[in-house]
């Protein structure tokens, strides 16, 4: 599940706001979880105020969503099985 959440501490401070994006793990049970690369993602961003939180945190949505983009980009094209790259057990090239 994926959710936005927004949390005000009262303390009026720098980072008294705190706006999170969570991807709970809720993997359908038709995907074998130990494959899926992420169990949890959490991007936060911190302001003196909702919207100076809202605006810390956009430029990390901002890469994660490129990342995620590529990701797709890389499988719909059929290239990453053309890129594998053989790893040592520490994930070190081969």
């Amino acid at each position: 599940m994926v959710k936005m959440t927004h949390h005000d501490d009262k303390k009026e401070k720098e980072n008294s706001h705190c706006v999170r994006l969570t991807i709970e793990n809720d993997i359908p049970p038709s995907l074998d979880a130990d494959c899926v690369p992420w169990y949890a993602v959490n991007v936060y961003g911190y302001g003196k105020t909702k919207q100076e939180a809202i605006d810390n945190i956009t430029p990390a949505m901002e890469w994660l969503f490129k990342e995620w983009k590529a990701i797709e980009n890389l499988y719909t094209s059929g290239v990453y099985q053309q890129n594998i790259i053989d790893v040592d057990g520490l994930d070190n090239p081969i």
